[in-house]
Order: structure tokens, then C-alpha cells, then sequence
């Protein structure tokens, strides 16, 4: 993955917010200025971001030796696009008086951008190269894997070191610009889910350093996501009681896992468009008929929105346990935002009493844990 995609897709997709929908009272000047070595193309932008389009508000064209200076007035400090030639792209934090010089070579921009005149935009710059460099690194393990079953134990051995040094400046980049604007970068590298905690706590700084301005508006918002989000994950760790569901069967006849009590229970989030739950519905099928005799069943919850779709699914694959429910309304299917679930196939494995003590196991992983629970 080249750095260009990762600063479109990450931070783009994150930030969903409009400068210029906003009533602006006052524009404050800032200057960007400095060199670009072999562009093809001669102009260059100073953007925002509406949500869906990068909007340049700021142009300026290259002179014969790479030269570039330019005046713009910025709504508020923020966060803006910096592009040049076609497609390359430097994400900049600017304050009202900024002077910045940007100094690049277009052949290889990775290596030789050098940023002055703003710290917090040259410790993000920094973060997003040494990130992209790590993110390929462990794309080429992923992809090794895939290729050669089997190698797991070989190739974590030789990406431990990698990861470890990734993770060492990562948590020293976090603990350095705790209180700068630079620590958004630090939102790329960490785990939405597993590491959910870290990531709130840095949405919280952040809402506070970009207090009003755009991007911290947005970023108090997804602070609420996050922290709404948390608090599920803290209802569905393993030990606590999983929180009850009620919803519609297929017949539309309320169902509610509650009354599973006294069996061990996989929870099963689903739906008939998810080509990752169709293929382990084969393996869940197996072990329901292997165990429901010894006190074994499914509760599975569909987040489908057509019920013709839900129920040829259940049909065609054969998942003849009694218990299927939906409310049908997709991603808003409210068990699902109870338990928190992003992301499907997502299961929670219950004992007798109703407590979580498995959490995503799947395969072979199911399996082993139904062999210790019951005993074959």
C-alpha cells in the first residue's frame, strides 16, 4: 500500500467534514511556499474536504525551477489537502499566520519531502511514512501467508522484531504529541477493535486540541461512536452475562435468547449477503447435530433487511436450528448495536448460565471449544 492511498482512505474516509458549509465570519492568511523537483504537472492545491470531494480553495502553478508560493486564508485552524502533481498528496495542520516550506522531489516523494515552519505537520508526515513503510511490510506477511499454509509460526518470527519496532514508535509518537495537533495521526495504527480504549482516549485529546474548529467537531462525534461502542464491548466481555435479545422469527413470533438458559449457546451475527458467514455455516451445521443432544444450540441473529433473502439463506444452508431472528434493518439491527458488532461473521459462545466465554471462535477454533465443553 502506497502512502498516497493510505492518507486518501484513512484520513478522508475519517474526516467527513465541510469548511465551507459553515458560516465563515473571518479568514485568516496563511503562506505555503518552497520546491518541487520533476512535476509533471505544474499546479498545486490547497484543499478541504467536504465529506465526498477534495475542494481547492487555494492554486498556485510551479515556475521553471519547481517554485511555488502561495497566499491563502484559511476559515479557522485545521487540517487541509496539500496536493501536487496529479495525485500526491501531504496532509497539513495550519494556524492562522503559518509560513510552511514544502521541498519534494515528485519521482520519489516519500523519501525527500521535507516540511518546515510547522513541527505538528512534520511529525505527521513523518508518522504516515514510517506507518506506510510498516503497513507493507505486514500486507507482504498477510499475502505470504495466504500463499504457504502452514508457515505462521515461521513468518511471526520473522515479522516480531518488525511489529515490535513498529509498536515502540507508535507508542512513542502517542506519548510525544499527546497534547499536538499531530497526534491525529496516530488514529492510523491503532485497532478499532482491539485496541478500542486507545483509541477513545485519543479521540478525547483530540477533541480538545481542535476544539471548534471542523475537524474537531467531527472528531467530538466520533468520540461518542467510540465511547457508545466501548461501553457494549464492556457488556460483552468474556465472564459477563450476555445482554438479552428480542426480536422477530422467521414465523414472526417474538424470540429471546433468555430463554436458551441452561444450554451453551453460540450467538451467531449473520446475514445471507455475507459470503464469509455462508462458508462457516457448513461447520456450525456440523457441530449442531454433532452436540444438540448434549445441551447445544445456535441463536442466530441475521442482519438482513429482505426477509425472502433471510430465509433462503437458512434454507439453502441448512441451519435447522429453531432459533433465528431479525428486526430487517441491516447494519441497524439494534441486537447488533447492543453487542457492538462491526463486522460479520461476529459470534459469542454462552455456557449454561448465559455467560460469554468465547468470543469470534470459529472452525476449528469452535470446535476445540465445544470438544472441552462436552467432552468428545
Amino acid at each position: 500500500m502506497n502512502l498516497s492511498a493510505i492518507l486518501t482512505v484513512a484520513f478522508l474516509s475519517f474526516f467527513t467534514f465541510s469548511l465551507f458549509g459553515q458560516q465563515v465570519r473571518e479568514l485568516a492568511p496563511v503562506v505555503l511556499k518552497g520546491k518541487i523537483k520533476n512535476a509533471t504537472n505544474k499546479a498545486v492545491y490547497l484543499s478541504s474536504f467536504d465529506g465526498k470531494n477534495l475542494n481547492a480553495f487555494c492554486i498556485d502553478s510551479l515556475d521553471d525551477q519547481g517554485m511555488f508560493y502561495m497566499n491563502c486564508n484559511i476559515p479557522s485552524k485545521d487540517i487541509f489537502y496539500f496536493r501536487y502533481d496529479g495525485n500526491k498528496q501531504l496532509n497539513v495542520i495550519l494556524q492562522v499566520n503559518d509560513t510552511i516550506e514544502i521541498n519534494s522531489d515528485a519521482t520519489n516523494f516519500l523519501k525527500t519531502t521535507e516540511i518546515k515552519g510547522s513541527e505538528p505537520t512534520a511529525a505527521l508526515w513523518d508518522y504516515m511514512v514510517t506507518y506506510s513503510a510498516y503497513k507493507s511490510k505486514l500486507d507482504s506477511a498477510t499475502r505470504y501467508l495466504k500463499s504457504h499454509p502452514g508457515s505462521d509460526k515461521e513468518v511471526n518470527e520473522k515479522f516480531k522484531p518488525i511489529s515490535t519496532n513498529w509498536m515502540k514508535y507508535r507508542n512513542g509518537y502517542i506519548q510525544k504529541y499527546s497534547n499536538s495537533p499531530a497526534l491525529i495521526a496516530a488514529l492510523n495504527g491503532v485497532e478499532e477493535q482491539q485496541e478500542m480504549e486507545l483509541r477513545m482516549q485519543i479521540l478525547e485529546k483530540l477533541a480538545g486540541i481542535y476544539k471548534n474548529t471542523p475537524t474537531g467537531n467531527n472528531i467530538a462525534l466520533q468520540y461518542q461512536k467510540t465511547k457508545a461502542k466501548w461501553n457494549s464491548t464492556k457488556m460483552t466481555t468474556q465472564g459477563a452475562v450476555a445482554p438479552d435479545i428480542s426480536q422477530a422469527g422467521v414465523d414472526g413470533q417474538e424470540r429471546k435468547l433468555s430463554d436458551l438458559k441452561g444450554k451453551v449457546v453460540l450467538l451467531d451475527f449473520w446475514a445471507s449477503w455475507c459470503g464469509p458467514c455462508r462458508r462457516e455455516n457448513p461447520t456450525v451445521v456440523k457441530l449442531y447435530h454433532k452436540y444438540k443432544d448434549k445441551g447445544f444450540t445456535v441463536f442466530s441473529v441475521s442482519l438482513d433487511n429482505k426477509k425472502d433473502r433471510w430465509m433462503g439463506a437458512i434454507e439453502k444452508d441448512g441451519l435447522i436450528w429453531p432459533d433465528h431472528v431479525s428486526d430487517l434493518r441491516g447494519w441497524g439491527n439494534a441486537a447488533a448495536k447492543q453487542y457492538g458488532v462491526s463486522s460479520i461473521p461476529a459470534t459469542f459462545l454462552l455456557d449454561k448460565d448465559g455467560k460469554i466465554i468465547g468470543k469470534n471462535l470459529r472452525g476449528f477454533a469452535l470446535e476445540q471449544k465445544l470438544q472441552e465443553i462436552f467432552g468428545f
